[in-house]
């Protein structure tokens, strides 16, 4: 009798898999084809070669109210306070004046403002003080409206793949390429939802409101 073939039952941890995914998290956490393939501002300020990362959540608010806590990173990292603010909370109101930019302002310490378009993205850069130690590195946050009465909020990062001239002679740059994508994915990860919260909760309370 003619013995049946049975499939071999797939592994439930596949290394390649696993592999694949990581990459992809680490290219493009909470984003898809739709958003990387988009030109992002902060490509143009990079020269090639360079490398660009993405990172987005969605958010239960209209885009105005995302974008006025944008404006909040003038303020402060909206991260891990404990880290990047001396302990300081983030603060959990907007601060008067803080959606008044401008080019050349700076945000969250080491950047300042390249461009912005009210309402819709800010581009930052690294101040020239610090390309010496990081490379060049350029961000856009956006906002993108999905039509829902939901947005989602982006963040585009192209770092240069040109050392700094500190850290390319001590070879620290290789440090930096291979190991800031994943510790900048677990501060921006944070903030954007932290950035998430902070609207929703206000969205909520403005048609509690009415």
């Amino acid at each position: 009798m003619a013995q049946i073939a049975h499939p071999r039952p797939v592994p439930r941890f596949s290394p390649r898999r696993f592999y694949e995914k990581a990459l992809d998290t680490y290219r493009g956490w909470g984003t898809d084809d739709s958003i990387r393939t988009r030109e992002w501002e902060c490509q143009k300020y990079v020269p090639e070669p360079n490398e660009t990362f993405f990172r987005g959540v969605r958010v239960a608010a209209p885009k105005d109210v995302v974008f006025r806590w944008m404006c909040q990173l003038r303020v402060a990292p909206y991260s891990y306070d404990w880290v990047d603010n001396a302990g300081r909370q983030s603060p959990r109101v907007p601060t008067p004046g803080a959606e008044r930019l401008t080019v050349g302002q700076r945000t969250l310490i080491i950047f300042r403002i390249a461009e912005f378009t009210d309402g819709e993205s800010i581009t930052l850069r690294v101040a020239p003080i610090w390309r010496w130690l990081w490379g060049d590195v350029t961000c856009t946050y956006k906002v993108l409206d999905n039509g829902d009465g939901t947005c989602g909020l982006y963040l585009a990062l192209s770092a240069s793949s040109v050392p700094g001239k500190i850290m390319g002679p001590t070879g620290l740059f290789y440090i930096r390429k291979f190991f800031f994508p994943w510790g900048e994915l677990l501060m921006v990860s944070k903030q954007l939802k932290t950035l998430k919260m902070l609207a929703e909760r206000q969205a909520q309370a403005q048609l509690a409101a009415t």
